[in-house]
């Protein structure tokens, strides 16, 4: 059986940023005096809000196994300073936040970058400095491209999507004490994400209602403004790094997941570089369904993330790549 630790959780732990943005991380880690490799998440979906992606437990668990887990909100979301832009910081931040991760007394200078979806894009973003304490990444369900895939698809704006995520994002912006957004602005923004299919009907989608007016999503003019893979995308785009990341990195996608490309292309062009081990998990789960049961069809019980074998490829990534973990797990 594995050693288990007790563990102690400090909350609101200030992760300072080169320009002096204060960002908040709560710390799950083993009590004592011992030095820990680390797993950084960064997320823009509020760190108080407790989640098992795929069924792989990365807070308590991992801090019961040996690790420290350090779970930040991003530059601009929920505890942190600042302000949030989607993609726009996350490559300085990732690379500032594992160094001062690095830097504790409480860690051993091993640090593993970790995260699903947008805080996926954290994770492969943030290490594209390769910061000097990081040792290993694991993505789940995210793409290599900002662009393709996350915003267009063959060419086609993905509205569905976007307007959905993108109006959410902002829609929790304007709740923030210091939000700048006008109150006629918000009222706007709040009743169209309020009746999102009648959003969908709305043509041209530049001009989509709530979303458009002025202050309530800085981002939607620019992404409606740029259909090509210009510029103003590739400043994201993970997969012109592949041949530079020389990281270890689990890649988790699914089936049916809406990233699945961007995922399996990830694997790909990180594993042809060949600076680091690569491993590629794929699953029979779509973006936000990760249970036996997909729509009325019924995969099984070891189908859903959580009795899948996925929490034993984490933490034998973890235990392998991360120097100093304890070896009896």
């Amino acid at each position: 059986m594995p050693r288990r630790f007790t563990t102690i959780i400090e909350k609101n732990h200030e992760i300072p940023l080169r320009d002096g943005t204060p960002t908040f991380a709560d710390i799950y880690r083993p009590a004592g005096d011992d030095r820990v490799p680390a797993v950084l998440i960064r997320d823009p979906y509020d760190k108080e809000r407790y989640r098992a992606p795929l069924g792989v437990d990365a807070e308590h668990k991992l801090a019961e196994r040996g690790f420290a887990v350090v779970h930040q909100d991003v530059r601009g979301r929920f505890s942190s300073g600042g302000t949030f832009y989607p993609y726009e910081n996350e490559t300085n931040d990732g690379f500032d936040s594992v160094e001062w991760v690095a830097k504790q007394p409480w860690c051993n200078g091993s640090v593993a970058l970790w995260g699903v979806s947008y805080y996926g894009l954290t994770a492969t973003l943030g290490a594209r400095q390769q910061p000097k304490g990081l040792k290993a990444i694991i993505a789940f369900i995210t793409s290599d491209d900002v662009h393709e895939t996350w915003s267009f698809h063959g060419g086609a704006f993905q509205l569905g999507f976007l307007a959905n995520w993108g109006g959410n994002l902002a829609l929790a912006q304007t709740m923030r004490p210091d939000s700048t957004t006008p109150e006629s602005s918000k009222r706007a923004l709040a009743d169209a994400m309020a009746d999102i299919e009648r959003l969908y009907q709305h043509r041209p989608v530049a001009s989509l209602p709530g979303l458009s007016v002025p202050g309530a999503v800085p981002w939607w003019a620019a992404w409606t403004a740029h259909p090509d893979n210009d510029e103003h995308w590739r400043r994201w785009r993970f997969a012109d790094s592949h041949a530079q990341i020389a990281m270890p990195t689990l890649h988790v996608g699914g089936w049916y997941d809406i990233f699945l490309g961007g995922t399996i292309r990830n694997y790909l062009g990180m594993r042809k570089a060949g600076l680091a081990s690569q491993k590629l998990v794929i699953g029979p789960w779509a973006h936000t369904s990760y249970g036996r049961f997909l729509a009325a069809v019924d995969l099984g019980v070891t189908a859903a993330g959580a009795f899948s074998g996925l929490t034993q490829d984490v933490h034998s990534w973890l235990d392998r790549h991360l120097a100093g973990t304890f070896r009896d797990f």
